[in-house]
């Protein structure tokens, strides 16, 4: 596994340059949060994308019925370069658009190509429900016996494996998502170039103890200089009795919101966990300066909610 990215609906975990837009509802998403922009060509930098192999995605929407809707994933590429998703309720459609023999393109409608005659057919075919949290998951597959898979809400649309598609000529890693109105809002998104299952889901994992050397105002901790830290230990045994101890985790993001930088030694957040007296440090994050900022570190796991019993997570402040 080269990457695994997830995010439970914070609009700051996106890339910098995206004008992206907070939304908190427990309507819309199942974590509580959820984001919207409406520039498809932005989204987040994805390292070490897998330009010859596998990519798997898998994200929540809300799709309403009286807002006409675009929500597009490009896994990487373009409208007119690669492979893209599109899910719109005018017709309830989802549709694929993949590049194939270098500079020819094809459009793969799933189920059936979305016209005034069949447009109450498309909404059954595709399995989308309008005034409704939607469920994706994607799995695309390139090169000479390449494939791409969807399913909407569990049901598996028809596979599409025609010609040989590609990554397409656009080499920036840069996996794009958006939606194009607050009224629907993505959530819990996982992007990852190892199997995703379609059960796979978010989890916002409940703390149980605070370990911390900052300062503490209504449950907001500030650092005054570079070193301190602050480590949760995990409420496993709510994980256990509500998922089961032996349910599988794949990885787990550390989220800091708000995040922001409060001095020039108090610039960057550096991710960390205890275990029995010894502690590992991970990815190390710029801050920016807005105060509705967040960061986010993602580690890939292969273990059993039981297994998390007595870890402690949190963050370093650095320089």
């Amino acid at each position: 596994m080269s990457f695994k990215y997830i995010n439970p609906g914070f609009a700051k975990l996106l890339d910098d340059n995206v004008d992206s837009h907070q939304i908190e509802s427990s309507e819309y998403s199942k974590s509580g949060f959820g984001f919207w922009q409406s520039d498809n060509t932005k989204g987040v930098t994805v390292a070490n994308f897998p330009e010859n192999d596998e990519f798997w995605a898998k994200f929540d929407f809300y799709l309403p019925n009286s807002t006409d809707v675009n929500i597009y994933l490009y896994a990487p590429g373009d409208r007119n370069n690669g492979i893209y998703l599109r899910i719109s309720n005018y017709y309830s459609c989802v549709y694929v658009y993949a590049q194939y023999q270098g500079s020819n393109y094809d459009i793969a409608y799933v189920g059936k190509k979305p016209t005034a005659a069949n447009a109450a057919d498309i909404k059954g075919t595709t399995g989308l429900i309008l005034d409704a949290i939607n469920s994706v998951w994607m799995n695309l597959k390139w090169g000479t016996g390449g494939y791409i898979d969807v399913q909407i809400n569990n049901k598996k649309l028809t596979r599409w494996q025609k010609y040989a598609p590609s990554y397409g000529t656009d080499k920036t890693p840069l996996v794009k998502i958006s939606s194009n109105t607050a009224a629907a809002p993505i959530s819990n998104v996982i992007f990852s170039d190892s199997e995703i299952s379609p059960k796979e889901q978010i989890v916002l994992i409940p703390t149980s103890l605070t370990e911390t050397d900052m300062t503490e105002t209504d449950g907001i901790y500030s650092a005054n200089a570079a070193g301190q830290t602050i480590l949760q230990t995990l409420d496993v045994s709510s994980l256990v009795e509500t998922y089961g101890g032996d349910s599988q985790v794949t990885g787990l993001l550390l989220t800091g919101y708000p995040a922001y930088k409060s001095g020039e030694e108090l610039s960057s957040l550096t991710a960390i966990s205890k275990s029995n007296g010894t502690v590992t440090e991970y990815g190390t994050h710029t801050l920016s300066d807005e105060v509705t900022g967040a960061v986010g570190d993602v580690q890939a796991m292969n273990t059993t909610i039981s297994n998390l019993s007595g870890l402690k997570f949190g963050w370093k402040v650095g320089t």
